[in-house]
């Protein structure tokens, strides 16, 4: 049986704060908002630390890019990855290169789950920051949930790249 990684739901305290609908920075994400972007994780954070912290320590330059027809993308390497082509035709390679064809769902309420063949691998509470706010800026995506058997929270900030 093959293990998989299903994240819940956890939203950040620093984006609640707020009281005023004015005041909200972030919104849940839609595809309009993500779709042919390319994303740099800056922020990782696993409470307790657990393997997929060692992993991130390792390999510290993740990148996302999201796709036409829900499909996406997703490398991490050791090296920054600086050049907009370079990164893009790397990410292009692994949207659809059997075995693994990348696909993702978002619902409305910000539920966001990645595919692997059809085979959920992780799933995640998508939202997308909507004005500067302290370290978030406009067009951020966060990323939060848990590991596989709530062992440990995540939290992953992303950044429009290129």
């Amino acid at each position: 049986m093959k293990k998989i990684f299903i994240l819940f739901i956890l939203i950040p305290k620093i984006l609640f704060a707020a009281d005023s609908q004015q005041d909200n920075y972030y919104q849940l994400c839609e595809n309009a908002g993500i779709v042919n972007n390319t994303y740099k994780m800056l922020l990782f954070s696993e409470t307790p630390k657990r393997r997929e912290a060692s992993w991130v320590e390792a390999v510290p330059y993740h990148y996302l890019a999201f796709y036409a027809d829900n499909y996406y993308s997703y490398i991490a390497s050791i090296k920054e990855i600086k050049k907009s082509d370079q990164l893009s035709k790397l990410l292009q390679q692994w949207v659809i290169k059997p075995p693994h064809i990348l696909k993702y769902s978002l619902d409305n309420t910000g539920d966001l789950i990645m595919y692997d063949n059809n085979f959920p691998k992780y799933r995640y509470r998508c939202m997308q920051i909507t004005k500067d706010h302290e370290q978030y800026k406009k067009g951020d995506i966060i990323l939060t949930g848990y590991t596989k058997g709530s062992k440990s929270q995540l939290y992953k900030l992303y950044r429009k790249w290129f």
